[in-house]
């Protein structure tokens, strides 16, 4: 069911009677105290990420030489659900997020107050993060997942950061374009990072691919250390 207000409709829902009745001003507080008490319990989330991954290097480097020495052997799964009480595939999807570029964390909570100023809602997560990393997608739509069936699905994404702040496009399977942005903005970044790109790679032999592989370089070298403590 589309969510959607009619004109007359909204007329209704805006007489004082009726917002008064509804108590609608003190939805909307409550509405706000929970979207910030998510970006709380999310940025929380991203500290304690940062923590596991100390203790983590801290265990590879020190700790199980000083348990082996106290009669003790922990496999990598021990310690995370000893220490921590968590498995190793969550543990695992914590260091990948300490792993990701500020810029990218940055880009990715621009992308849910995007999607919470259209009145969706964004999920913010380690796992939504992971994910928009990787595809460069958001979960939140009017149905609570966005690319669901009939509807078009992102198939590129652009940000960068500038002067005026993140610009942010994407580009949907059905060819339309999505952005927040005004286009100056986004032609003014498009031009900023083809001058990037170029001052990175004047060698037509270095391609765009190799370039954006930096990015996941540190998330590359997690899952084969992943795979090296797999038992």
């Amino acid at each position: 069911m589309s969510t959607q207000l009619l004109q007359i409709e909204t007329a209704f829902l805006n007489q004082n009677s009726v917002k008064s009745a509804l108590l609608i001003s003190e939805f909307r507080t409550l509405q706000r105290s929970e979207l910030n008490a998510k970006k709380k319990r999310f940025d929380v989330s991203l500290e304690i990420a940062k923590v596991v991954t100390k203790g983590y290097e801290w265990f590879k480097a020190e700790g199980k030489t000083l348990l082996k020495e106290n009669g003790i052997e922990w496999k990598t799964e021990d310690f995370f659900i000893k220490v921590y009480g968590w498995q190793k595939s969550y543990a695992y999807k914590l260091l990948k997020a300490s792993a990701l570029e500020t810029q990218v964390v940055d880009n990715f909570k621009t992308e849910c107050d995007r999607i919470d100023a259209e009145g969706k809602e964004a999920e913010r997560s380690v796992a939504a993060l992971l994910k928009y990393a990787k595809d460069g997608t958001i979960g939140g739509d009017e149905d609570g997942e966005e690319g669901g069936e009939g509807k078009p699905s992102v198939v590129a994404t652009f940000t960068f950061k500038g002067e005026s702040g993140n610009v942010s496009v994407r580009i949907m399977s059905d060819g339309s374009v999505k952005t927040s942005n005004d286009r100056a903005d986004v032609m003014q970044s498009l031009s900023n990072f083809r001058e990037m790109l170029m001052g990175y790679a004047p060698n037509t032999e270095e391609t765009l691919e190799q370039v954006m592989d930096v990015q996941y370089e540190a998330d590359v070298e997690l899952e084969a250390e992943e795979r090296a403590y797999g038992e």
